[in-house]
């Protein structure tokens, strides 16, 4: 959304400098992908000032910046100076979801997030109707980027939550103010700052704790921390998603990417679904989009019907084909305990008769037992017949000297690289899987060159 420039200094404060200028302005953190006539709001990230990018902001034609307090305002240009860029930024998010004043649905847990908002986006209706995150913008700088990415034409926001430490949620969910709760299955993982398993469960049912009639939780009938969330979820009214639920699955089929088809069910009708994304979890994932249509009674068979069309976001789950029927599973854009375990049964089953090899890297924020969960992991692939291992860092290393595998170790993947533009994977099915932090899509890319 627009702001206008009242509606910007209610939001973050009347400590201005300059001429507001007389139209409504977008905002944008990013100098390089600044518009002319937006306001330009001096995040820091982990490596950089944001003040030190007002000047390239300036040129790009910025009609006004936000700084933090005690910067000199740049000459006739209208300046904001506030305490808290961040926390500035979090109230124009605020502004632009209250000016726009449509149904939000929050999609939180701890697995498969993004794939479920994009289900959910794609269930409601189209792109042209329907706004939803960019990418995984589901923390403190990414939720507030999404509510201000709403145009008045959409009829629906989905927007992703995620927590790294107490308080996350909440915080969110104020700036938000979500109509519908949507959870995606709990673990423990990358719940390091927030106390195992029964923090991540404290910090999530936050986000629809005593909620009202007029607001909807859409939760799995499967999942015992569901229950406990369901619980916690006030007078809110539920869409059980699951076997004795609202809405639930039945004649399951797979094909040979492990992509499921099945009739999806509910009270009043049923439909069939045929899903791009591979994984036996996606039945889950689908029913809980759909359970988000229903509540705004949106017809199944539509519903249904656009879910055909979504597919793998890079680097989650994507197939990539090699030369003699090999396949490049890349699942590298983050891992986990559970998320990992799952992927390393996908490949095992869709390999049939081909070899198997592994390019692991750490897995972070496990906590304690980060060491045991990559061993008992690398035992895992050595159990399901895969015959290479290639590890990248520290962590993933100790999985490497469990199995004795061949590969190799790595620290780094640039490391790796080399020796992939070297090898061979034609026939072969390859799995990457791992943390962000460990640029996997580096060992993505050396292989289909390689393969090119």
């Amino acid at each position: 959304m627009r702001l206008t420039p009242e509606q910007i200094q209610d939001a973050v404060g009347r400590d201005s400098v300059g001429t507001p200028p007389p139209h409504p302005l977008s905002v944008s953190t990013d100098s390089r992908t600044l518009n002319k006539g937006e306001l330009f709001v001096a995040l820091d990230g982990p490596n950089h000032k944001g003040v030190d990018y007002t000047a390239a902001a300036l040129q790009k034609g910025a009609a006004g910046v936000l700084l933090p307090l005690g910067t000199p305002a740049p000459e006739n240009v209208w300046t904001l100076r506030v305490p808290d860029t961040l926390a500035a930024y979090g109230r124009l998010g605020a502004a632009s979801r209250k000016a726009w004043g449509g149904p939000v649905i929050a999609v939180t847990g701890s697995l498969g997030k993004s794939t479920v908002k994009e289900l959910t986006a794609a269930a409601l209706g189209t792109p042209s109707t329907v706004a939803s995150a960019k990418a995984s913008y589901n923390n403190e700088v990414g939720l507030p980027h999404t509510l201000l990415s709403v145009e008045e034409k959409d009829e629906f926001l989905v927007a992703e939550m995620g927590a790294g430490k107490p308080g996350d949620i909440d915080y969110l969910r104020k700036l938000a103010h979500p109509n519908t709760a949507l959870y995606t299955p709990l673990c423990v993982s990358h719940g390091e700052h927030l106390g195992g398993i029964e923090g991540v469960i404290e910090e999530k049912s936050s986000l629809s704790r005593c909620w009202k009639k007029n607001q909807t939780v859409v939760l799995s009938t499967t999942h015992t921390h569901h229950r406990v969330l369901d619980a916690r979820s006030g007078q809110a009214r539920r869409i059980r998603c699951g076997v004795h639920g609202d809405i639930w699955a039945s004649h399951v089929q797979y094909d040979e990417l492990l992509c499921p088809q099945f009739i999806a069910h509910t009270k009043e009708g049923s439909h069939s679904v045929k899903l791009r994304l591979p994984g036996t979890f996606q039945v889950e994932n689908a029913l809980l989009a759909l359970g988000a249509a229903l509540s705004y009674g949106i017809p199944l068979g539509e519903a249904a019907q656009r879910l055909t069309g979504v597919t793998p976001l890079p680097h989650r789950k994507e197939v990539h084909h090699l030369p003699q029927e090999g396949l490049l599973l890349d699942d590298g854009y983050n891992a986990g305990l559970t998320s990992t375990r799952d992927s390393i049964l996908w490949a095992q089953s869709i390999a049939k008769n081909r070899p198997l090899a592994l390019i692991l890297g750490d897995m972070l924020e496990l906590g304690a037992g980060a060491a045991g969960t990559h061993i008992a992991l690398g035992r895992m692939a050595a159990r399901q017949g895969f015959k290479r291992l290639w590890s990248v860092g520290p962590l993933a290393a100790l999985a490497s000297q469990e199995t004795g595998l061949p590969g190799g170790s790595f620290s780094h993947v640039d490391d790796l690289v080399q020796t992939l533009k070297e090898w061979s994977g034609d026939g072969w099915v390859v799995l990457v899987k791992g943390s962000r932090a460990n640029h996997l899509d580096r060992a993505v890319n050396a292989l289909l060159g390689a393969a090119a």
